[in-house]
């Protein structure tokens, strides 16, 4: 499951993305804050990216050092999708279908 304003991603440099987005009449950094970096912290359960300088075309993210850890990366892969965190009760349940995921969603 995708982040919705994510349209394409493809690994342009060493820890560098270029990403399509979609989201009219939305800064980009607030789009970019909102649909991308909030569900991936909410996912890892801390604030493990955030913004960096940003252009009317580009948005640098940081990520916390701190965050390396392997028990906080260990999280991509044993946590929902980033894209649940937000979603209504209802698609959450629909897609995962363990409860024990379902409230990994809720913490």
């Amino acid at each position: 499951m995708a982040l919705r304003p994510v349209l394409g991603a493809s690994r342009t440099a060493r820890a560098t993305y270029g990403l399509q987005i979609a989201g009219a009449g939305t800064s980009l950094p607030d789009l970019v804050q909102a649909a991308i970096l909030k569900p991936l912290n909410a996912k890892l359960g801390q604030a493990c990216f955030s913004l960096g300088a940003a252009t009317s075309d580009e948005v640098g993210v940081r990520f916390d050092a701190a965050c390396g850890d392997k028990a906080v990366l260990a999280r991509f892969e044993t946590n929902p999708p980033a894209a649940l965190y937000d979603a209504p009760p209802a698609r959450q349940t629909s897609v995962l279908r363990d409860p024990a995921s379902v409230k990994k969603l809720r913490v």
